[in-house]
């Protein structure tokens, strides 16, 4: 039977897809599912701890913990603190950035080229630490390809020519991309966890003995069931009788009503109005 293990530094759909092929393979690993839009790893094993290794081993910022590790309750104040955290840090970059931007040129006309090269890597450092400690973790796993290395290169080239506002705008840019990119997983993220969490968890099956209470797994191809006033549609199905006005704003994001009526086809998740 597999269990639910939160992940914890998981922040692409493709990483998740490379833990979850990888775990799959692994002697004593009979059933591994990575949940992305959750951040769950769903698994049944008999060595939890060579899998906890191995997902080190592909990626050292990812960290799987015990099912109990940790609530969403606790996930939502570490998110809202890792945010907090990223705007700090891109306001105090870019407040530097605009600083050395100012004084450029005057730095230029009375050679100082210390305090010109000190506030500009100022700016760039504290905007690219985090992608030079993905870049050492990666070139450390032999992988030379990633954008973290990839972005390593070009701004350290930049610097290397006397290009310092070019390097630090593309860290930046850099920076502040990541940054918009995980609001927007979150924002997704949170958006099918309250899907989810708003799905019926019965539906009525019509049988010899009158209406049933089951659950919508247990439903079979063919046989009906009854959507009452107010209630959701729990499966995919077509109209057999009746006539009613459906919500469907959940799956269209469109507000208006939609007709329903005999032979039309029914999503799971519409509201019988």
């Amino acid at each position: 039977m597999s269990t639910a293990h939160p992940i914890k530094g998981l922040d692409c759909a493709a990483c998740g897809a490379k833990i979850e092929d990888a775990v799959r393979n692994l002697p004593g690993v009979s059933y591994a599912v990575v949940d992305f839009a959750n951040l769950r790893l769903h698994l049944d094993t008999v060595d939890f701890e060579r899998v906890r290794r191995e997902i080190k081993r592909i990626d050292p910022g990812v960290e799987i913990l015990p099912p109990e590790g940790r609530a969403d309750t606790a996930e939502s104040q570490e998110e809202t603190v890792s945010k907090r955290r990223e705007i700090g840090i891109l306001i105090a970059s870019v407040l530097l950035f605009g600083l050395h931007a100012v004084l450029e040129q005057w730095f230029h006309e009375k050679g100082l080229l210390l305090p010109d090269y000190c506030l500009a890597l100022a700016a760039y450092f504290l905007a690219g630490i985090n992608v030079y400690i993905n870049a050492f973790k990666t070139i450390r796993r032999g992988d030379f390809f990633d954008e973290n290395v990839l972005m390593v290169v070009a701004t350290a080239g930049a610097i290397a020519i006397h290009s310092l506002s070019e390097a630090v705008g593309v860290m930046l840019f850099f920076k502040a991309g990541e940054f918009l990119q995980n609001l927007a997983v979150g924002r997704s993220r949170r958006s099918i966890r309250a899907l989810l969490a708003s799905r019926p968890d019965h539906a009525n099956l019509e049988s010899p003995q009158g209406l049933r209470r089951v659950p919508p797994e247990q439903v079979q191809v063919g046989q009906t069931i009854v959507v009452k006033p107010g209630e959701k549609v729990p499966l995919d199905g077509q109209v057999l009788a009746g006539e009613s006005s459906m919500d469907a704003s959940a799956l269209t994001g469109e507000s208006i009503p939609v007709s329903a009526r005999v032979g039309d086809n029914l999503l799971a998740g519409m509201i019988n109005l």
